[in-house]
């Protein structure tokens, strides 16, 4: 079973990464994502991202949030895992940045609705000496 999560119900503690396996896509190595506490464990984390469809519009709250969360999970990733690569890449805010225009808010209405970011795992390229976040919108 998976939860959509809020941000207001993540937390940092409760982020875990599975052990390393050969990554199927390019020399490297992949992390799952585990998001544990007391009652649950699920594969990933599924973030609820209120967003408005025309234009797409993000909050910029919700998107310093989104760095935030990004940061804290790669250098989880650097200080449990002896990442052999050096350079941290943040595609998670670079596509953010890209398909959606910053606001202040996001008012009521209108066609604002719902997006679900699944976070899965940890990536690392042995060819670019990269790491990075694997994710997806449903």
């Amino acid at each position: 079973m998976n939860l959509l999560l809020d941000f207001d119900n993540i937390n940092n503690n409760n982020v875990c990464l599975t052990d390393t396996k050969p990554n199927m896509m390019f020399d490297g190595t992949f992390n799952k994502i585990l998001y544990c506490d007391e009652l649950f464990t699920m594969y990933g984390i599924h973030l609820n991202l209120p967003i408005r469809q025309t234009p797409r519009q993000i909050t910029e709250t919700m998107f310093r949030n989104l760095i935030q969360l990004e940061l804290n999970i790669l250098n989880l990733y650097i200080r449990t895992q002896s990442a052999k690569c050096s350079t941290i890449t943040y595609k998670l805010c670079e596509t953010m940045k890209s398909k959606f225009t910053l606001i202040p808010h996001l008012q009521d209405g209108g066609d604002a609705s719902s997006v679900c970011l699944k976070i899965s795992g940890v990536w690392e390229n042995n060819q670019t000496n990269e790491i990075g976040l694997s994710f997806k919108f449903h």
